[in-house]
């Protein structure tokens, strides 16, 4: 707490309130910046409200599925969850790059493809002969 009184850029939390500081500043200096202003803070209200309704739903799903802990065990068990998240997660990369233009896309999805052919298949052993 003493550094931080002394120096308040120790903590992000610092910056971040000495950039709302200038920002502000700014915004009132300049008249006609009113309108961007206001939809910069109705975002950040969007924002809080969506991780706080995304927190919900996560909280409620843990409580209900941590009283079913029993049949949902033998549930996940059967169906091998953790093979298909992990190709979810793999199917995800695409589309990450698909934020820098079609041609990534493609190449992401080829790239990907050769990766899970490689992953999916076992090579025979081959036999070795020892004498």
């Amino acid at each position: 707490m003493l550094k931080v009184r002394k120096n308040p850029t120790y903590t992000i939390h610092g910056v971040n309130e000495i950039a709302r500081t200038l920002w502000v500043a700014n915004v009132m200096a300049n008249p006609g910046k009113d309108v961007m202003a206001v939809q910069t803070l109705r975002n950040f209200v969007m924002g809080a409200s969506l991780m706080a309704s995304t927190a919900t739903f996560l909280i409620v799903g843990t409580l209900t599925l941590s009283g079913q802990a029993e049949s949902i065990g033998r549930s996940w068990h059967s169906l091998n969850l953790f093979a298909i998240g992990m190709r979810a997660f793999s199917f995800a990369v695409p589309l990450v790059f698909w934020l820098f233009g079609p041609p990534f896309l493609v190449i992401a999805t080829i790239g990907l493809l050769i990766a899970l052919y490689h992953l999916d298949r076992s090579e025979p052993p081959v036999p070795t002969t020892e004498t």
